[in-house]
């Protein structure tokens, strides 16, 4: 019989490792929506922000204009940093005499996380944060990914922490950041027990992706097909998915197929119950190696002469 292989699942059908700290902590810790982005500047510098601020009215104004320069401008001018700087400045003096005003910390966190020039700020910030709003996801959420994007995040405290989160609120952002984890650790299974209750109901494009991803690392190819095929990545945030929807898409109808035939070989060799087995003693134990003798012939009697 002709050789032939059963290709093995794809780990290249991840999310993409692009990773940066939230832009919008500040409004996703204290839902400021009064703090609604206006018009760009081309520049902080240009936009007449030249003083600190000096009042909760001024904080606020000023932040809005940082906001916008991040979301919606081209980043950051090397002139913008002394408006940030003043705003941080400001910041610090309106904790003096009210420390515990959550959105001026949020505010004060996130220019620092944008500024970039003082992280033991930055960590001080974040242990404020968590100090004001111990239940809050987001706040768990941003940190874990401003320590990944400097390179000082514990692998394994963020995987137990974002399982706990999971365990008390499965929503999207949440297991965004656990189900990526979870399939390099191979946990297929599990990452499809999470997000299968939400994909009625979630509007996120990426995370009906991972479930459609673990579905097909988890060898379940017909769900994974049907799982891509329902993915619309024309919705909002889904066009930079568009790639991983296709290949998703081909990959699982063309490994349905193929794990079909596989399926009815093991089954016909299973009644028939003439296969090669080999015995091998290792520092863990004893396993028993059944040998696709029919499959690969050549493969099996080279490995049998070792």
């Amino acid at each position: 019989m002709t050789e032939r292989r059963l290709p093995a699942a794809s780990r290249s059908l991840r999310r993409d490792a692009a990773l940066a700290p939230r832009l919008l902590l500040a409004a996703a810790v204290v839902g400021l929506s009064a703090f609604a982005v206006g018009e760009a500047s081309a520049s902080l510098a240009a936009s007449g922000l030249r003083q600190a601020p000096t009042d909760r009215e001024s904080l606020a104004s000023t932040f809005r204009a940082i906001r916008a320069s991040a979301t919606e401008g081209a980043g950051f001018l090397d002139r913008d940093r002394p408006v940030m700087r003043r705003f941080l400045e400001a910041t610090a003096a309106s904790l003096d005499g009210r420390a515990d005003d959550v959105e001026v910390v949020a505010m004060d966190l996130q220019v620092a996380i944008w500024l970039d020039e003082d992280r033991d700020r930055i960590r001080a910030g974040f242990d404020r944060m968590a100090s004001l709003r111990p239940d809050d996801p987001a706040v768990v959420l941003a940190r874990i990914d401003w320590r990944e994007s400097v390179g000082e995040l514990d692998e394994a405290e963020a995987l137990a922490t974002l399982e706990r989160l999971a365990a008390e609120t499965p929503d999207d952002p949440v297991l965004l950041a656990l189900c990526p984890r979870l399939m390099d650790e191979a946990r297929y299974g599990e990452v499809v027990e999470l997000i299968s209750p939400r994909i009625g109901e979630t509007d996120s494009v990426e995370l009906q992706v991972v479930h459609g991803e673990a579905l097909f690392n988890a060898n379940r190819f017909d769900e994974a097909a049907a799982a891509a095929d329902a993915i619309d990545w024309q919705r909002p945030g889904g066009a930079r998915l568009r790639q991983r929807v296709e290949q998703l898409r081909t990959q699982a109808a063309r490994h349905a197929e193929w794990w079909t035939e596989e399926q009815a070989l093991r089954a016909a060799e299973a009644e028939a119950d003439d296969l090669p087995r080999v015995a091998l003693q290792t520092n863990k134990g004893g396993i028993v190696i059944e040998l696709f003798e029919n499959e690969a012939p050549n493969t099996v009697a080279n490995f049998v002469k070792l």
